[in-house]
């Protein structure tokens, strides 16, 4: 609880996390971000109930997915 002082507003944000599918598996081996691409899923996460926007909570499909860009080989860096 805040005694003094004037009052500030702060932006947070925040990531909801999943077990990775196959192909985010091969990058990062714990976690994935749970990601919304429909309208009526964005609608349930914001005003459905707990249960049904828990339910949201998933892996997405890997075969919609694919990596764009990877990062440098270590001896890549090495070399730099």
């Amino acid at each position: 609880m805040k005694t003094d002082g004037p009052d500030v507003e702060i932006d947070t944000y925040s990531f909801l996390t999943t077990t990775p599918n196959g192909l985010v598996a091969t990058i990062n081996h714990e976690r994935m971000p749970v990601l919304l691409t429909k309208e009526e899923e964005f609608e349930m996460w914001l005003r459905g109930s707990p249960d049904e926007a828990f339910a949201l909570a998933r892996e997405y499909p890997a075969g919609q997915m694919r990596i764009v860009q990877e990062g440098l080989k270590k001896e890549d860096l090495l070399a730099a």
